[in-house]
């Protein structure tokens, strides 16, 4: 005869109603856990859509930015066609940044930002080339503010040798000119640097709307002039600025302290003018835009 356990059958019933208790939380620990992937999911979701919608706002408020993606890789398929020849890529060029400039009359300033201060000018780049030739081939020229290096991608598209560097990195990564030849550093750093690897070679510098006074980093032109001043192997510098006007005003670039260097160390040996903007043309309650291009030679007379 078998024995009873304590309470008869109750032994085993306790059993029975243990496992069905662990199965039951384990089931509802489960649902739990899914629930709560659910509403992270939901979480997700609805951020990524906020953002997208966030998104859409901002280029309905700012439509000019998609025009501004689509012109610069218009404009950067035309300095890479290697079919075209200097003059052909010239009169391409010249064409499509005009036409697309005037789509930016009421929105100047973001063009500046987002494509170039610098306006496409043929003559301007047709006399830096003419001065390069006077200098070994291969002479480089320096660019330490390049920006986004549209004025020194359409150098090198003419055959110089131009090496770049700015002292920031898009937010968007952009470059007219190749990312692996753009350095990201201080500009009198990237100068120093460049002599200092090869102390033998001569080279130009260009300096193209330099920060005014005010603007971070606005005394970078006058170091820049003191080093082209000061440096052995330095050429001069090809300088895009409004300059010292009348009135001691010196524009939107370069400062006071850069042309007391200037004036008291270089020669200029020529200047051209920028061509009036597109949106100057169209609309001429703009503001006046009157940089100019000039060649500054130091003045060390038989050194160089």
């Amino acid at each position: 005869m078998s024995e009873k356990a304590p309470n008869g059958h109750a032994s085993g019933g306790a059993v029975r109603d243990q496992k069905r208790a662990e199965i039951a939380a384990k089931v509802e620990a489960a649902r739990k856990k899914m629930e709560a992937e659910k509403a992270m999911l939901e979480q997700f979701v609805s951020m990524f859509g906020a953002l997208g919608t966030a998104l859409s706002s901002c280029s309905a408020a700012n439509p000019g930015l998609q025009r501004i993606h689509e012109v610069r890789e218009y404009l950067k398929g035309i300095l890479d066609d290697q079919t075209l020849t200097p003059e052909q890529f010239i009169e391409r060029i010249k064409q499509a940044y005009n036409d697309a400039q005037t789509k930016f009359v009421t929105d100047c300033g973001l063009w500046q930002r987002e494509v170039s201060c610098w306006d496409f000018n043929p003559k301007q780049l047709q006399q830096i080339f003419a001065e390069m030739k006077k200098l070994p081939p291969g002479t480089p020229i320096l660019s330490p503010l390049a920006g986004r290096g549209f004025f020194e991608a359409c150098l090198q598209r003419l055959g110089l040798v131009v090496i770049c560097n700015d002292f920031e990195k898009p937010t968007d990564g952009f470059t007219f000119v190749d990312g692996a030849q753009m350095s990201c550093g201080d500009g009198l750093d990237f100068l120093k640097s460049y002599h200092a690897k090869h102390p033998d070679m001569l080279f130009a510098i260009l300096v193209s709307w330099a920060p005014q006074k005010g603007h971070s980093g606005s005394n970078i032109s006058e170091k820049i002039f003191t080093f082209a001043s000061d440096c052995p192997t330095s050429v001069g510098v090809f300088h895009v600025s409004e300059g010292n006007q009348d009135g001691g005003n010196y524009g939107c670039t370069d400062t006071e302290e850069a042309f007391v260097v200037i004036e008291a160390n270089f020669n200029r040996v020529w200047k051209i003018p920028r061509q009036p903007p597109i949106w100057k043309k169209m609309d001429p309650s703009h503001a006046d835009i009157a940089d100019y291009l000039s060649w500054r030679v130091p003045r060390r007379g038989s050194k160089k």
